[in-house]
């Protein structure tokens, strides 16, 4: 993987994964300014895009939005696609 790119998931359940392993919501803080000074970029999959949020989404998001990092949806957990501007999707 490179290191300037940072895969983060956020379940269903509030669980969330940082480039595949399980982290609590602190840990992005510190992970996201690393990133930041790299000048990198948050890939990110929410599982179950169309229902509610967990709250744990939200603080994810504003994690990254703190950071002042950019962010790359995608809509599958592998993140082989991207969201475009427009809502539609494309292979990464």
């Amino acid at each position: 993987m490179e290191p300037n790119i940072a895969k983060v998931s956020v379940f269903v359940d509030g669980r969330i994964t940082l480039n595949g392993k399980a982290v609590p919501i602190a840990t992005l803080h510190s992970a996201f300014a690393d990133l930041a000074k790299g000048h990198g970029v948050v890939w990110y999959y929410r599982e179950a895009a169309a229902a509610e949020p967990h709250p744990n989404a939200m603080l994810v998001v504003q994690e990254i939005v703190g950071a002042g990092l950019p962010i790359s949806m995608s809509t599958k957990p592998d993140f082989s696609d991207v969201v475009r501007g427009h809502g539609t999707t494309a292979p990464r």
